[in-house]
């Protein structure tokens, strides 16, 4: 039986932006959107992209955000509350673990790992753990790469690109006008690499689709979301939980479920919500 989508939203919503990612819960004027910002009054805000030119980049050192950065990267925004993780999965191409806690005033420990595959061969991840400032860009740096060019009339053109993956927590509401940064460790840059899966255990959850399906995972008694994000065609993706969890889904005819050495899949069609002890 389909659960209306209001419903789902009043018991479990999220924020995630991605210029090619819609997100099938989102709404503006929901009562329980504002609950749920109410509930997450920060936001954490990644950009990451190639700007022209060779970078001087200094530890703890302040410079200038480009602003090529600023107009042309990737962003990714998600809301969070003050203390808080999560883990993301954008159709495996981009995966996002964070966890964020308070500080002192003003400040957040954030422990970050970023994971970005434009194509099977190359594989850029980024892993950090930093204290920041409230509105305060985190710079991190050290790749570059040639770009080369050829023109109509068979010329080549060459320009040195600098890679930089920025990030910073920002309450809502409030616009910081500087983009000054601050520099910290460079990235780990690996390319190829090969990332082992965890091992699974019985009470792993594991999603397996035959097509197309936007899945939201929280724990019931943290409330903590394990995962979130869209799965194609032969999609697997294993989720550690503890505990029972709500298990939101928008297209149930193409997923498959698994926990506990039962393999289950949902009886309705379209949007739903189910639990699963």
């Amino acid at each position: 039986m389909k659960t209306p989508a209001l419903l789902i939203g009043s018991l479990l919503c999220f924020a995630f932006s991605l210029s090619a990612q819609h997100d099938p819960f989102a709404s503006n004027t929901a009562p329980w959107q504002l609950a749920y910002q109410q509930a997450n009054p920060y936001q954490l805000e990644i950009l990451y992209g190639d700007v022209p030119g060779l970078l001087e980049l200094k530890a703890n050192a302040d410079f200038e955000l480009p602003q090529s950065l600023l107009d042309q990267g990737e962003r990714l925004t998600v809301a969070i509350s003050k203390e808080d993780s999560g883990h993301l999965n954008y159709a495996d191409r981009i995966i996002l673990d964070y966890a964020v806690s308070p500080s002192g005033e003003g400040k957040f420990d954030l422990k970050l790992r970023y994971k970005r595959s434009p194509d099977a061969l190359q594989i850029y991840e980024i892993n950090t753990e930093v204290t920041i400032n409230a509105g305060k860009w985190i710079a991190l740096g050290g790749q570059t790469r040639d770009e080369v060019k050829t023109l109509t009339n068979g010329e080549e053109t060459r320009q040195k690109l600098s890679r930089l993956f920025v990030f910073r927590i920002l309450e809502r509401g409030k616009e910081i006008s500087s983009n000054t940064t601050t520099v910290g460790q460079p990235f780990v840059f690996q390319d190829p690499t090969v990332i082992t899966p965890a091992t699974e255990t019985s009470s792993d959850i594991i999603l397996e689709a035959n097509g197309t399906v936007y899945v939201v995972i929280q724990e019931q008694a943290t409330e903590k979301i394990r995962f979130r994000g869209s799965l194609k065609e032969g999609d697997r993706e294993v989720v550690e939980r503890n505990g029972k969890v709500n298990l939101l889904f928008t297209a149930g005819e193409n997923l498959a479920i698994t926990t506990n050495g039962k393999t289950m899949r949902p009886d309705s069609v379209g949007t739903a919500k189910i639990t699963l002890p």
